[in-house]
Protein backbone atom coordinates (compact mmCIF):
# COMPACT_ATOMS: atom_id res chain seq x y z
CA UNK A 1 0.00 0.00 0.00
CA UNK A 2 1.03 3.59 -0.66
CA UNK A 3 0.57 5.05 2.84
CA UNK A 4 1.46 8.68 2.00
CA UNK A 5 -1.10 8.58 -0.81
CA UNK A 6 -3.65 6.95 1.49
CA UNK A 7 -3.12 9.54 4.25
CA UNK A 8 -3.52 12.37 1.72
CA UNK A 9 -6.78 10.87 0.45
CA UNK A 10 -8.13 10.49 3.99
CA UNK A 11 -7.22 14.10 4.71
CA UNK A 12 -9.54 15.11 1.85
CA UNK A 13 -12.47 13.51 3.70
CA UNK A 14 -12.15 16.34 6.24
CA UNK A 15 -13.37 18.78 3.59
CA UNK A 16 -16.28 16.50 2.66
CA UNK A 17 -17.25 16.19 6.31
CA UNK A 18 -17.12 19.97 6.68
CA UNK A 19 -19.51 20.39 3.74
CA UNK A 20 -21.88 17.77 5.16
CA UNK A 21 -21.71 19.48 8.55
CA UNK A 22 -22.81 22.76 6.96
CA UNK A 23 -25.61 21.21 4.89
CA UNK A 24 -27.11 19.44 7.93
CA UNK A 25 -27.10 22.57 10.09
CA UNK A 26 -30.79 23.47 10.58
CA UNK A 27 -30.65 25.38 13.86
CA UNK A 28 -28.50 28.03 15.54
CA UNK A 29 -28.81 26.67 19.08
CA UNK A 30 -26.33 24.28 20.72
CA UNK A 31 -26.90 20.76 19.36
CA UNK A 32 -25.06 18.21 21.51
CA UNK A 33 -26.07 15.23 19.38
CA UNK A 34 -25.00 16.78 16.10
CA UNK A 35 -21.82 18.30 17.49
CA UNK A 36 -20.75 15.00 19.06
CA UNK A 37 -21.66 12.95 15.98
CA UNK A 38 -19.56 15.04 13.62
CA UNK A 39 -16.93 15.55 16.29
CA UNK A 40 -16.47 11.78 16.59
CA UNK A 41 -15.85 11.58 12.84
CA UNK A 42 -13.40 14.48 12.64
CA UNK A 43 -11.55 13.18 15.69
CA UNK A 44 -11.45 9.65 14.27
CA UNK A 45 -10.09 11.03 11.01
CA UNK A 46 -7.22 12.71 12.85
CA UNK A 47 -6.44 9.51 14.78
CA UNK A 48 -6.56 7.39 11.62
CA UNK A 49 -4.17 9.73 9.83
CA UNK A 50 -1.69 9.59 12.69
CA UNK A 51 -1.95 5.81 13.00
CA UNK A 52 -1.25 5.39 9.30
CA UNK A 53 1.53 7.99 9.38
CA UNK A 54 3.34 5.72 11.85
CA UNK A 55 3.25 3.10 9.05
CA UNK A 56 0.54 1.26 10.97
CA UNK A 57 3.22 -0.77 12.74
CA UNK A 58 4.52 1.37 15.60
CA UNK A 59 3.14 1.15 19.12
CA UNK A 60 1.10 4.28 18.51
CA UNK A 61 -0.86 2.42 15.81
CA UNK A 62 -2.14 -0.01 18.47
CA UNK A 63 -3.11 2.93 20.67
CA UNK A 64 -4.89 4.47 17.67
CA UNK A 65 -6.92 1.26 17.27
CA UNK A 66 -7.93 1.41 20.94
CA UNK A 67 -8.99 5.04 20.60
CA UNK A 68 -11.02 4.38 17.45
CA UNK A 69 -12.72 1.40 19.07
CA UNK A 70 -13.76 3.51 22.06
CA UNK A 71 -15.09 6.27 19.80
CA UNK A 72 -17.09 3.76 17.76
CA UNK A 73 -18.56 2.03 20.83
CA UNK A 74 -19.42 5.34 22.51
CA UNK A 75 -21.03 6.68 19.32
CA UNK A 76 -23.03 3.50 18.71
CA UNK A 77 -24.07 3.36 22.37
CA UNK A 78 -25.44 6.91 22.27
CA UNK A 79 -27.40 6.09 19.10
CA UNK A 80 -28.65 2.72 20.40
CA UNK A 81 -29.95 4.03 23.73
CA UNK A 82 -32.07 6.56 21.88
CA UNK A 83 -32.19 9.12 24.69
CA UNK A 84 -31.39 12.63 23.47
CA UNK A 85 -30.65 13.75 27.03
CA UNK A 86 -27.75 11.31 27.14
CA UNK A 87 -25.94 13.39 24.52
CA UNK A 88 -26.19 16.33 26.95
CA UNK A 89 -24.72 14.13 29.68
CA UNK A 90 -21.81 13.16 27.43
CA UNK A 91 -21.09 16.81 26.61
CA UNK A 92 -21.47 18.06 30.19
CA UNK A 93 -19.16 15.35 31.50
CA UNK A 94 -16.46 16.50 29.09
CA UNK A 95 -16.83 20.10 30.24
CA UNK A 96 -16.54 18.90 33.83
CA UNK A 97 -13.27 17.14 32.99
CA UNK A 98 -11.93 20.39 31.56
CA UNK A 99 -12.94 22.14 34.78
CA UNK A 100 -11.16 19.47 36.85
CA UNK A 101 -7.98 19.86 34.78
CA UNK A 102 -8.12 23.63 35.17
CA UNK A 103 -8.54 23.44 38.94
CA UNK A 104 -5.55 21.12 39.22
CA UNK A 105 -3.46 23.47 37.11
CA UNK A 106 -4.63 26.45 39.14
CA UNK A 107 -4.51 25.03 42.65
CA UNK A 108 -2.60 21.74 42.84
CA UNK A 109 0.26 21.44 40.36
CA UNK A 110 3.33 23.51 41.12
CA UNK A 111 5.23 22.30 38.08
CA UNK A 112 2.70 22.54 35.29
CA UNK A 113 3.14 20.14 32.35
CA UNK A 114 4.10 21.76 29.09
CA UNK A 115 1.41 20.05 27.01
CA UNK A 116 -1.40 21.71 28.97
CA UNK A 117 -2.20 25.37 28.38
CA UNK A 118 -4.16 26.86 31.25
CA UNK A 119 -5.95 29.39 29.04
CA UNK A 120 -7.12 26.72 26.60
CA UNK A 121 -8.43 24.44 29.36
CA UNK A 122 -10.23 27.36 31.00
CA UNK A 123 -11.91 28.29 27.70
CA UNK A 124 -13.10 24.71 27.19
CA UNK A 125 -14.48 24.49 30.72
CA UNK A 126 -16.43 27.77 30.33
CA UNK A 127 -17.63 27.24 26.75
CA UNK A 128 -21.20 26.09 27.38
CA UNK A 129 -21.65 27.22 30.97
CA UNK A 130 -19.53 29.13 33.45
CA UNK A 131 -17.46 26.50 35.24
CA UNK A 132 -18.68 27.48 38.70
CA UNK A 133 -22.00 25.88 37.71
CA UNK A 134 -20.43 22.79 36.16
CA UNK A 135 -20.42 19.45 37.96
CA UNK A 136 -17.32 17.28 37.89
CA UNK A 137 -18.17 13.68 37.16
CA UNK A 138 -15.99 10.75 38.18
CA UNK A 139 -15.60 7.39 36.48
CA UNK A 140 -17.34 6.65 33.22
CA UNK A 141 -19.52 9.46 31.84
CA UNK A 142 -22.47 7.05 31.33
CA UNK A 143 -22.12 5.47 34.81
CA UNK A 144 -21.19 2.12 33.28
CA UNK A 145 -18.11 0.73 31.53
CA UNK A 146 -17.12 0.37 27.90
CA UNK A 147 -17.60 -3.40 27.84
CA UNK A 148 -21.22 -3.06 28.98
CA UNK A 149 -21.74 -0.19 26.57
CA UNK A 150 -20.57 -2.40 23.71
CA UNK A 151 -23.06 -5.08 24.76
CA UNK A 152 -25.94 -2.60 24.87
CA UNK A 153 -24.92 -1.24 21.47
CA UNK A 154 -24.55 -4.69 19.95
CA UNK A 155 -20.88 -4.26 19.06
CA UNK A 156 -19.00 -6.34 21.62
CA UNK A 157 -17.12 -7.90 18.71
CA UNK A 158 -15.42 -4.53 18.19
CA UNK A 159 -14.57 -4.34 21.89
CA UNK A 160 -13.07 -7.84 21.86
CA UNK A 161 -11.13 -7.32 18.63
CA UNK A 162 -9.85 -3.77 18.97
CA UNK A 163 -10.01 -2.63 22.60
CA UNK A 164 -8.98 -5.42 24.95
CA UNK A 165 -5.60 -6.37 23.51
CA UNK A 166 -4.44 -2.85 22.54
CA UNK A 167 -5.28 -1.81 26.11
CA UNK A 168 -2.45 -4.08 27.28
CA UNK A 169 -0.04 -1.84 25.38
CA UNK A 170 -1.64 1.35 26.70
CA UNK A 171 -1.31 0.12 30.29
CA UNK A 172 2.22 -1.24 29.87
CA UNK A 173 1.17 -4.73 30.98
CA UNK A 174 3.77 -7.48 30.99
CA UNK A 175 2.43 -9.22 27.88
CA UNK A 176 2.88 -6.03 25.87
CA UNK A 177 6.30 -5.25 27.33
CA UNK A 178 7.43 -8.81 26.63
CA UNK A 179 6.10 -8.69 23.07
CA UNK A 180 7.83 -5.46 22.10
CA UNK A 181 11.19 -5.43 23.86
CA UNK A 182 12.17 -9.03 24.68
CA UNK A 183 12.97 -12.16 22.71
CA UNK A 184 13.87 -15.69 23.81
CA UNK A 185 17.47 -16.74 24.29
CA UNK A 186 17.96 -19.93 22.31
CA UNK A 187 20.94 -21.13 24.29
CA UNK A 188 19.58 -24.34 25.88
CA UNK A 189 21.97 -23.95 28.80
CA UNK A 190 20.27 -20.66 29.66
CA UNK A 191 16.83 -22.30 30.06
CA UNK A 192 15.23 -20.19 27.27
CA UNK A 193 15.09 -17.01 29.36
CA UNK A 194 14.13 -13.62 27.91
CA UNK A 195 16.71 -11.17 26.61
CA UNK A 196 16.30 -7.66 25.12
CA UNK A 197 15.77 -7.42 21.37
CA UNK A 198 18.27 -5.41 19.32
CA UNK A 199 15.37 -3.02 18.63
CA UNK A 200 11.61 -2.89 19.40
CA UNK A 201 9.44 -5.36 17.49
CA UNK A 202 7.44 -3.54 14.83
CA UNK A 203 5.87 -6.31 12.77
CA UNK A 204 2.10 -6.16 13.20
CA UNK A 205 0.47 -3.96 10.58
CA UNK A 206 -2.74 -2.19 11.68
CA UNK A 207 -3.38 -0.32 8.42
CA UNK A 208 -6.47 -2.25 7.35
CA UNK A 209 -7.95 -2.22 10.86
CA UNK A 210 -7.51 1.54 11.18
CA UNK A 211 -9.39 2.06 7.91
CA UNK A 212 -12.10 -0.43 8.91
CA UNK A 213 -12.85 1.28 12.24
CA UNK A 214 -12.78 4.75 10.72
CA UNK A 215 -15.27 3.70 8.06
CA UNK A 216 -17.54 2.11 10.67
CA UNK A 217 -17.65 5.47 12.48
CA UNK A 218 -18.57 7.20 9.21
CA UNK A 219 -21.32 4.59 8.73
CA UNK A 220 -22.85 5.62 12.05
CA UNK A 221 -22.85 9.26 11.01
CA UNK A 222 -24.58 8.34 7.77
CA UNK A 223 -27.27 6.48 9.73
CA UNK A 224 -28.38 9.59 11.59
CA UNK A 225 -27.26 12.39 9.25
CA UNK A 226 -27.61 11.00 5.71
CA UNK A 227 -26.27 10.95 3.14
CA UNK A 228 -22.55 10.86 3.73
CA UNK A 229 -21.12 8.20 1.46
CA UNK A 230 -17.41 9.05 1.33
CA UNK A 231 -15.21 6.32 2.80
CA UNK A 232 -11.50 5.72 3.28
CA UNK A 233 -9.50 3.06 1.47
CA UNK A 234 -5.94 1.79 1.35
CA UNK A 235 -4.53 2.98 -1.96
CA UNK A 236 -2.00 1.00 -3.97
Amino acid sequence: YDLPKTVAAIREIWNDLSVHFATTDKFTNVQPMRDASFGFCFYALAITQEGLASSGKLLTAKLALRMLAEIYITFKYLISVGDKKLWDVYRAFGAGQAKLAFLKLDEVLDDQPGYLKKESIEALANEDMYMDFQDIGLGNWAKTDLRKMSQVAGCKNVYDAYYSWPSSYAHGQWCAVRDVVFTTCHNPLHRLHRIPRPAPRYEDGAEGDLILLFNKILDLLNDIYPKFEKRADLLP
